[in-house]
């Protein structure tokens, strides 16, 4: 993406599989601890540029996804109820800025079920 370009945003999807009938939340953690869903994807080796994320439900400018939920309480997360096969739960990622050097950018987000 060229320096200073609008990013498009990015999806994933997230597959939960829960017994019929058993309620669930999904919240999300992406490494910087953050509760609201703003993470950081660093780059290579020496390169010290980060690109800052934010994620989201819904689409790619939607509510923010988070991991402020409980078992009993959706928060900033996702709900669902489960009825034996795998569900699909989109995740959107926006990225405000591109003007970082050349490389290749990951963080890890960890996926939490609580039912």
């Amino acid at each position: 993406v060229a320096a200073g370009a609008t990013v498009s945003p990015g999806s994933t999807t997230i597959r939960v599989t829960c017994p019929t009938g058993t309620a669930y939340n999904i919240g999300l953690l992406p490494s910087s601890g953050d509760v609201n869903g703003a993470g950081q994807m660093r780059g290579t080796g020496s390169n010290p540029d980060v690109i800052a994320y934010q994620l989201r439900r819904i689409s790619g400018t939607g509510p923010i996804w988070g991991n402020t939920s409980t078992s009993n309480s959706v928060g900033n997360g996702v709900s669902g109820t489960g009825n034996g096969n795998s569900q699909n739960h989109t995740l959107f990622v926006s990225v405000p800025n591109s003007d970082v050097r050349p490389d290749t950018y990951s963080d890890t987000v960890q996926v939490f079920v609580k039912y």
